[in-house]
């Protein structure tokens, strides 16, 4: 599932090389090299630095938005995540000119038996590769709410000799409210040495109180940076991002009070008049079990956290640090008093960092999903329009959408659009329609394509847009070619468009947008007056009956949509009696007007006349294991019909439009129309 790969990223994060010593050791799943991912965790917002150690570490910001790193790259980045939406949707590649080249089917998508299905497993692919790159940056972020990762403090837990870790404690605050989150009473550090001895394990009993991490209001910045951090040196300590308020706020194992850190907040020395103290006498001492503690008091260093970004929900009363001769278990370790941090600090920092986490994550993903493109069909109803006789195959090759963003207050410009079609086939289909519903030849679900396949369009540069933008809320008619087409045997077809290119102030943004359009819509006319209707009998009488001695060509047929007025999208300049036609449409699952117009040779004309249709839609009726579609065809004359229109004498019913069952339509005891005697339409679209 999508929320199941963010949790794998966010997992996934913390991969390390091999360590013997781990209680387990994660998967490694970078494309390019197993690495120690945790160096690139770290952002001190006051000094603008990442952790300096051995070199190698990033900024956790730049490492979670741009990706590059010192030895290795970020493949789970937001720039990746964006890459990999890109290809999600429509499996391309675009360069700095628009120019779409086709991605390579990795060798292990072979064991897809189809094209279609190696399609859609990779689509797939890049789509969990998206949600993962988005956990891993999570994950980032979230850090942010641990002080020692926005405080330079290492945490690994190595080198641990006689008390003291060259490579850091590790973690209480860390382990503890993995604890408390996973509902468990106990939890252990695990101190090493780094000749691969292990030292004494520190186990800590904890009462498995459930965590709050709601209740902090999203924010929202103009940046993914912003979630970070929006200022470095002093000014971070009124900075809004999560690490600004971590860094600001709390102490950590290694920056308590007197420990020299060189940070103004919270204050280094004790009795800084911010600062106020709570003692607990013997018997008011309790362990993270809740269970009393004797042998000594406890002085807890209360303070105010300033939240710059809702200062509102900034805090007061809070334990920030602990004077005592107590160990951060609450054991006896020392004969002088000295700063720690201990159950009483780290709970009150989970209380305020958590929620906090929590919501500055959900509101950097919000930010990503921020904006959408609204697809609908241009004012006359046509999606597309095709020739669907003389033709093979026949196919869709432009199509076009009005195309609106949906944002408040940002534009969409310099960047590109791309459609896409995503459909199975009928595999039934045959150019008369004895393979669609409703037809002897449609053998349901068996004639669908397994596997969703995709044709792409030509990317259309925002400059062609009214102003070269598409502005918030604002909607323009877009027109997309398709060199490969869109096949006029599609089923369950809907439209995506994706636009890649400046949002607001982000430089290179993925925008998409969805819409479930209708299956191949097909219209059928036909000349049938070689025949004349008899209305008192109610069947056909061959030439010549009475006046009529003579067959009438129908002229100059034209075929308009929305309005009698509009633009000719399908003509025909002259069917002659016997001969027939069809084109397909594509438009939204609501009923059409359509506007017949046309000249006769010699009788009437009739032009124009509107015509009501519903575009055909495949599916499967309710409690129903049928493959299915909303208009399913019928024999006309011996042809299979989804929609049909005919000319015929006497004049006066000229173009019946078809939605009965009697012979005036069914036409069974007329003679077929032949295939030999097809008549192309001319597009104008």
């Amino acid at each position: 599932s999508l929320p199941g790969w963010l949790m794998q990223g966010s997992i996934r994060e913390d991969d390390v090389t091999f360590d013997a010593h781990a209680s387990e050791n994660t998967p490694q799943d970078d494309p390019v090299k197993d690495f120690d991912r945790v160096f690139n965790h770290f952002y001190d917002p006051v000094k603008d630095e990442p952790l300096l150690i051995l070199g190698i570490g990033k900024k956790a910001p730049d490492w979670a938005l741009d990706g590059t790193g010192v030895l290795y790259d970020n493949r789970f980045s937001l720039r990746y995540a964006k890459e990999a939406m890109w290809r999600a949707i429509t499996l391309r590649k675009i360069d700095a000119a628009g120019n779409l080249w086709p991605l390579a089917i990795p060798a292990g998508f072979a064991a897809y038996s189809t094209a279609a299905m190696q399609q859609e497993a990779l689509r797939k692919a890049y789509w969990a590769t998206t949600f993962r790159s988005l956990g891993d940056v999570v994950h980032l972020l979230q850090d942010m709410a641990q002080p020692q990762h926005t405080r330079a403090d290492l945490h690994s837990g190595m080198g641990c000799l006689m008390g003291h870790c060259d490579g850091g404690h590790a973690s209480y605050f860390e382990n503890y409210v993995e604890a408390r989150a996973a509902g468990r009473n106990k939890f252990t550090l695990r101190e090493r040495l780094w000749s691969d001895v292990l030292s004494a394990d520190n186990s800590e009993n904890v009462a498995p109180i459930p965590l709050d991490v709601a209740g902090y209001a999203l924010p929202r910045f103009s940046s993914y940076r912003d979630y970070f951090s929006t200022a470095s040196g002093f000014p971070s300590e009124s900075g809004k991002g999560l690490a600004n308020y971590s860094n600001q706020g709390f102490y950590s194992v290694n920056t308590n009070i007197h420990s020299s850190a060189a940070y103004r907040s919270p204050p280094q020395i004790g009795t800084h008049p911010s600062l106020r103290e709570v003692k607990l006498g013997t018997g008011q001492i309790e362990n993270a079990a809740g269970k009393p503690i004797t042998g000594g008091e406890l002085t807890l260093i209360m303070g105010s956290v300033a939240d710059s970004n809702d200062p509102s929900a900034s805090a007061t009363n809070i334990a920030l640090s602990t004077y005592s001769v107590f160990d951060q278990f609450l054991a006896l370790k020392a004969v002088i008093p000295r700063y720690t941090l201990n159950h009483y600090n780290y709970a009150d920092q989970a209380r305020l960092l958590l929620p906090r986490a929590v919501a500055y994550s959900a509101g950097l993903i919000d930010r990503f999903f921020r904006a959408s493109l609204d697809i609908a069909a241009p004012d006359d109803g046509v999606i597309s329009i095709a020739n669907q006789t003389g033709c093979s195959p026949c196919s869709f090759n432009r199509v076009k959408v009005k195309v609106g963003n949906t944002s408040a207050d940002e534009s969409l410009s310099g960047g590109f659009f791309v459609a896409v079609a995503t459909f199975h086939a009928n595999t039934a289909y045959r150019s008369d329609l004895r393979g669609q519903p409703g037809a002897p030849g449609f053998p349901g679900f068996p004639a669908r394509t397994p596997g969703e396949a995709i044709s792409v369009s030509s990317a259309v540069n925002s400059a062609a847009l009214a102003g070269g933008k598409l502005g918030p809320g604002e909607r323009q008619l877009l027109t997309f070619d398709f060199p490969s087409g869109i096949g006029v045997d599609v089923t369950d077809l809907s439209l995506q468009v994706v636009y890649r290119g400046q949002l607001g102030t982000e430089a290179d943004a993925v925008v998409a947008g969805s819409r479930n359009i209708s299956e191949p819509s097909f219209m059928g006319f036909a000349n049938i007056s070689d025949y004349v209707w008899d209305d008192v009998a109610k069947r056909y009488n061959p030439l010549p009956v009475g006046r009529f001695t003579t067959t009438d060509d129908t002229l100059n047929i034209k075929l308009r949509f929305g309005a009698p007025t509009a633009p000719a999208l399908a003509s025909i300049p002259r069917l002659s009696a016997g001969q027939h036609a069809q084109v397909a449409v594509l438009a939204d699952r609501v009923a059409q007007t359509m506007y017949v117009e046309s000249a006769s040779q010699h009788w009437l004309n009739a032009s124009p006349m509107p015509v009501d249709y519903t575009p055909a839609e495949f599916f499967t009726p309710v409690n129903s294991a049928l493959y299915d579609a909303s208009q399913p065809v019928r024999l006309r004359r011996g042809v299979y019909r989804q929609n049909y229109f005919f000319w015929g004498l006497p004049a006066d019913n000229t173009i019946y439009f078809c939605g009965v069952s009697d012979e005036h339509c069914i036409q069974a005891t007329l003679p077929p129309l032949s295939p030999a005697n097809v008549v192309p339409w001319t597009i104008t679209f």
